[in-house]
């Protein structure tokens, strides 16, 4: 009983340990690809990815969008009203039915590293240079034994005397099998076993040999002596191999996984990353670029001219011919630059007025590209769903982060099941984001965290 008082709770430990290791995993794992990528040096296959990436989806969204352009032609012989209206609905219909489609599917991968814990690899790591755990791990083996011996009618002095040498027996042991494990690499659980049979049945035979008629000698306690011993031999090498740094859930992770794979994982993720930012670029930009030109050719069809067909037929073009024309300029830019460009896109469907704090210090490239996609999100629902005619932008400081709040002047939220803007929100708002009506007066206040 006194024993299980010590392997109760070393179990527990154990096994909270090994839920802490995998919920544990994605992390450690994306933070040793991003290292392997240093070191591994895959700079132009990276690129390589991207780029045949994007050239895929925008050849298969040119593909789509044909139909589209051709549709736009057959209209010039109409009146300019009627074309400004069909326009108008093809526009619309091409952003709802095609490229918001595109930019959903794009956005449901999920980069997932499938690498299956090697345990047996994990495990025979506890046999680890240490000398500390030899004495540790032989001391503790004793303890077991000692515990279930004082349980016993047995003199001290035969209780000491079997302590030592099962104390030398374990030692030796250990040492036998470290320098066993740096010739046989791959063998490190099956040498634990071996050393933890070797013992159990030398330690039995040697209290056999001297203790006669003693409950200890029944052959039930056979599996748990060699239950003990193993459970001191992982143990004690997985605690101190978690333990051994700040980095140790990642060691136990580089010995999980095969190293020959990290270069495909690496350009897996890139991959996957990248059909994202197309999703967030197809969802923020052309999209909402595309429903912006078709809400602006049905707003003046009554008082339209040549010269608005001329140019609105022109920005159409531009955007189904180059669908990807802004994208690949995506160089860094100020935030206040980024919501400018996205604001500029709106002019004359919406009265957008901005506030933007000094934060630049505090905003990667990145993610002022994302604030600035979320932005474009805003604005476009409160214009489609809440049908507003004003929208107020505050970018602000604030405790524990940055805020980003869209307010407009419409109907308000309406219920609908999540969406890529949903998604859109979570990815950028780190730290939450809620969608709620005005206290005073009509329509919505997005608020994001970051």
């Amino acid at each position: 009983m006194v024993a299980w008082i010590i392997i109760v709770p070393f179990l527990a430990t154990f096994a909270n340990l090994i839920y802490r290791l995998k919920s544990q995993h994605q992390d450690a794992l994306d933070s040793l690809v991003l290292i392997e990528a240093t070191k591994f040096g895959n700079q132009e296959a990276i690129k390589n990815v991207k780029s045949t990436a994007r050239d895929q989806i925008e050849n298969e969204l040119s593909i789509l969008l044909t139909v589209t352009r051709q549709q736009i032609l057959d209209f010039q012989h109409e009146p300019i009203e009627l074309q400004f209206e069909k326009i108008s609905k093809v526009l619309t219909l091409s952003a709802t039915e095609i490229v918001r489609p595109m930019s959903h599917q794009l956005s449901l991968g999920k980069f997932h590293l499938d690498v299956n814990f090697r345990w047996r690899k994990i495990l025979g790591g506890s046999l680890r240079n240490n000398p500390f755990l030899i004495w540790f791990n032989s001391s503790l083996i004793v303890l077991g034994t000692l515990f279930t011996l004082v349980s016993e009618k047995i003199s001290f002095s035969n209780i000491l005397i079997v302590s030592v040498l099962q104390f030398g027996l374990v030692a030796c042991s250990l040492h036998l099998a470290k320098r066993l494990k740096a010739r046989m690499r791959s063998r490190g659980l099956s040498i634990i076993i071996c050393v933890d049979l070797f013992i159990t049945f030398v330690s039995w035979t040697m209290m056999n040999r001297f203790m006669d008629d003693y409950l200890i000698l029944l052959p039930q306690r056979l599996f748990l002596n060699f239950l003990w011993t193993m459970l001191v031999l992982v143990g004690t090498g997985f605690l101190s191999n978690v333990f051994s740094g700040k980095d140790g859930d990642t060691s136990l992770i580089l010995l999980a996984i095969d190293e020959s794979r990290v270069g495909n994982l690496l350009l897996e993720r890139e991959l996957q990353q990248t059909k994202y930012d197309i999703a967030r670029y197809l969802h923020g930009n052309l999209q909402s670029r595309m429903m912006a030109l078709s809400l602006t050719l049905d707003m003046t069809k009554d008082k339209s001219s040549k010269h608005e067909l001329d140019s609105a037929l022109s920005i159409a073009e531009s955007l189904l011919n180059s669908p990807f024309a802004e994208y690949v300029f995506l160089e860094d830019q100020s935030l206040k630059e980024e919501v400018s460009k996205v604001v500029s896109r709106w002019t004359g469907l919406l009265v957008v007025e901005t506030y933007i704090e000094d934060i630049e210090e505090r905003l990667s490239g990145h993610l002022k590209r994302a604030v600035g996609a979320a932005i474009e999100e805003a604005i476009a629902n409160a214009l489609r769903h809440g049908f507003a005619k004003s929208v107020w932008i505050r970018i602000y400081e604030d405790t524990p982060g940055i805020v980003v709040e869209v307010i407009d002047d419409g109907v308000g939220p309406r219920a609908h099941d999540a969406g890529m803007g949903s998604r859109l929100y979570d990815s950028v708002a780190t730290k939450g984001w809620s969608l709620q009506f005005r206290l005073e007066g009509t329509g919505s206040i997005l608020e994001l965290h970051l």
